[in-house]
């Protein structure tokens, strides 16, 4: 969907606008009958006007609807009935609304007919930039219309999620890099929503963005409670919106960062390699292979050399393998001694041609150590078919770990692949 004009945007919200007017002015008559709901279901109309901001001509509307919104909610939390007078107040309110909504659709159609605004006026924004993934949970159509075209205008995949019940998954399917949640959604809260997700592992770093008509202090620590990340007031500005999202994205990026590479190789670690795996099978990318490798007798290089140099070794171990793969490609420190690549759109028997190139240049290099000595270091590898199902990736990763073991029972500095038979002990 590509992102729409603020006159657009306007002529989609005043088409919704006069039905939602004409429900509240029904919603009245019911609360003049003594129906229960009815002061719940204005407040969630008035709620519903509370959350376009920044753009000309919605100021009024959105004091109005929030100040209607703040009562009914200070009502139903004493649990008071709506006096006669208070209905009348908010029935005038209404006109109110409905004259600004009148004058915001009279000054669009004169926008629309000025010249060079044949295309429905100016678009809210432009700037191209790589997209990250935002799912807006928002169950209003004019708002999530309106946080949509502003995301998307500036570069943002967005995805809306208007029932609550599907929230999982749109986690699972869209994967998003942060999450706008509206805090008032139909039968649950944004506040459970967030703690929902804060229990999977793949989003206890995502940023949680809460947008809510609520400014109070109680308000922003429920949100901080729930595990939000910032606390979004409604009306918010397209501009506003903007910069929050790009700083919390910016901000998560460098948590990520460090939570998922090895500080001494600078390599991904063991979690966010599984991560990748994951992805991949996703992607449903066809052939790729998994290599298991481990540095050839590393404890007698530690104990001979010092641990100092034990973890030299390691960093142009790490160094030397990233450098010679593709960007497709992932390479791990997945533990102590133990590497791992991910090697994209490769049969098993070129990974081992792969391998096997890179485990000969490797050993082919000298390493000074600290006593001014050259070292010669080797790996060994096993080397398996990475399968495109989630299921088969611990799979995969068995058949290279058990490929590796017989390389080192082989001899060391070999590469071996899963088909490859355990080699023959001599007999006497």
């Amino acid at each position: 969907m590509s992102s729409l004009s603020i006159a657009q945007i306007i002529g989609v919200f005043v088409r919704e606008a006069n039905q939602r007017l004409a429900e509240m002015t029904r919603i009245l008559a019911a609360m003049r009958d003594g129906e229960p709901s009815a002061l719940h279901d204005l407040m969630r109309r008035f709620h519903s006007f509370a959350g376009i901001g920044g753009i000309d001509g919605f100021e009024v509307i959105n004091s109005l609807a929030a100040r209607g919104e703040r009562e009914c909610r200070r009502l139903m939390k004493e649990g008071a009935t709506p006096a006669d007078d208070q209905i009348q107040r908010w029935s005038s309110m209404l006109d109110v609304l409905r004259g600004e909504i009148d004058e915001l659709e009279r000054s669009t159609s004169v926008v629309r007919q000025m010249p060079g605004n044949d295309d429905g006026s100016r678009r809210v924004f432009t700037k191209a930039q790589p997209g990250a993934r935002i799912l807006s949970v928002e169950d209003d159509p004019d708002q999530a219309l309106y946080l949509r075209s502003v995301l998307e205008g500036d570069g943002y995949e967005v995805r809306t999620c208007a029932d609550p019940k599907q929230f999982e998954h749109d986690l699972v399917a869209f994967r998003p890099d942060l999450i706008l949640m509206d805090i008032l959604l139909p039968s649950i809260t944004g506040y459970e929503l967030a703690r929902f997700a804060r229990q999977l592992d793949d989003y206890q770093t995502t940023p949680i963005l809460f947008l809510t008509t609520e400014g109070q202090q109680q308000t922003r620590i429920e949100s901080m409670r729930s595990g939000g990340d910032d606390h979004i007031e409604k009306p918010v500005s397209p501009n506003f919106l903007l910069a929050t999202v790009q700083t919390r994205l910016e901000r998560a990026r460098q948590i990520r960062q460090i939570l998922d590479h090895d500080c001494l190789t600078g390599l991904l670690n063991r979690a966010a390699f599984h991560r990748e795996l994951q992805a991949w099978v996703r992607a449903s990318r066809g052939e790729g292979a998994i290599v298991m490798i481990d540095v050839d007798r590393f404890k007698q290089i530690n104990d001979t050399h010092g641990h100092a140099f034990g973890d030299v070794v390691l960093s142009r171990l790490g160094a030397f393998l990233y450098a010679n793969v593709r960007a497709s490609d992932s390479v791990c420190r997945y533990g102590g001694e133990e590497f791992t690549l991910l090697i994209d759109n490769v049969s098993q028997d070129d990974a081992l041609r792969l391998v096997d190139r890179l485990r000969d240049e490797f050993a082919s290099m000298t390493q000074l150590a600290p006593d001014g000595k050259t070292v010669c270091v080797s790996f060994s590898a096993g080397v398996a078919s990475m399968p495109p199902m989630i299921a088969g990736i611990a799979v995969a990763l068995a058949s290279a770990d058990a490929a590796l073991y017989r390389a080192k029972a082989a001899g060391r500095n070999l590469v071996f692949s899963s088909r490859q038979p355990a080699p023959q002990r001599k007999t006497a």
